[in-house]
C-alpha cells in the first residue's frame, strides 16, 4: 500500500469519527435560529400571560391600599408575576440553549432569569402603587413618549439582563459578553412592544382584553427579542 493511499485512508477514517462526535453547532444557522425564535416567543407569551393575569387579580382584590404596609405587601405580591415569567422563561430558554451549550448550568440560568423579572415586575409596579414624588401618581404620557421611555428603559434594562444571566452563560460559553449587547438591543425593541400593548386596556376593562393584549405583545415581544439575542449563537462558540 502506498503512503498516498494510507494516507487518504487515514483522512477518511478521521472524516468518519468527527461525523460521528456530537456537534453542539449542528442545525445552524436554520434550525436552530428559528427554534431559538419560537420558544422566546411562546416564553414571553405565556409568562406575560400568566404575570398581567396575576397582577391583575391582585389589583383587583386591593386595588388602592391605604396604609404604608399594604402599599408594601401589595408590591410584594404584583411582583411574583415575574416569578412566573421569570421561571416559564428561563426554563424553556435554558432547555434549548442546553442543545447548543452543553455546560449550561439549568438552574442558575432559571434563578437569575427568575430573579431579573421580579425586579422588573417591581420597578413597573412601584409607582402605580405608591405614586409619583408628593405620593401623587404622575400623570399617564402620550403613547410616543411612553415607547421612547420603554425603549430607553429596554436598553439599560437588558444590558443588566444579559450581564446577570451571562454569569451562567460564561461557563459554558466563550466570548459572553456578546450576550450583554444583544440583550440590551433585543429589549430596548421588545420593551416597547409590550408598553404599547399594556397602554390599550385600563383599570376597568375586562379581564379577557387584558389576557388577549398581554398574550398578543408576549408573542410579539419574544418574536423580536429571540430574533435579536440569537445572533449571538455566531460570536459565542461553546466550551
Amino acid at each position: 500500500m502506498g503512503p498516498v493511499q494510507h494516507t487518504s485512508q487515514n483522512r477518511g477514517s478521521r472524516d468518519v469519527q468527527a461525523s460521528l462526535q456530537p456537534r453542539p453547532w449542528a442545525g445552524l444557522p436554520g434550525s436552530y435560529y428559528l427554534t431559538w425564535v419560537g420558544v422566546c416567543a411562546a416564553a414571553e407569551l405565556l409568562g406575560i400571560a400568566l404575570g398581567a393575569g396575576w397582577w391583575v387579580a391582585m389589583d383587583r382584590i386591593a386595588p388602592d391600599p391605604a396604609s404604608l404596609a399594604g402599599k408594601f405587601a401589595m408590591l410584594g405580591l404584583k411582583s411574583l408575576s415575574g416569578l412566573v415569567e421569570g421561571v416559564v422563561l428561563g426554563l424553556l430558554q435554558g432547555l434549548v440553549l442546553r442543545r447548543l451549550y452543553p455546560r449550561l448550568p439549568l438552574p442558575a440560568w432559571i434563578a437569575l432569569t427568575a430573579l431579573l423579572a421580579i425586579g422588573g415586575w417591581a420597578a413597573g409596579s412601584a409607582i402605580p402603587i405608591f405614586g409619583g414624588p408628593g405620593g401623587e401618581e404622575p400623570a399617564e404620557p402620550s403613547l410616543f413618549l411612553s415607547i421612547v421611555l420603554a425603549a430607553g428603559f429596554g436598553l439599560a434594562a437588558g444590558a443588566l439582563f444579559g450581564a446577570v444571566q451571562a454569569a451562567a452563560l460564561r461557563r459554558a460559553a466563550s466570548a459572553s459578553y456578546w450576550w450583554i449587547i444583544v440583550n440590551a438591543a433585543g429589549w430596548a425593541l421588545a420593551l416597547p412592544v409590550i408598553y404599547a400593548a399594556a397602554s390599550l386596556p385600563d383599570a376597568a376593562s375586562p379581564i379577557w382584553l387584558i389576557l388577549a393584549a398581554g398574550l398578543a405583545s408576549g408573542a410579539t415581544a419574544g418574536i423580536v427579542l429571540g430574533a435579536v439575542t440569537g445572533l449571538a449563537f455566531w460570536r459565542m462558540p461553546a466550551k
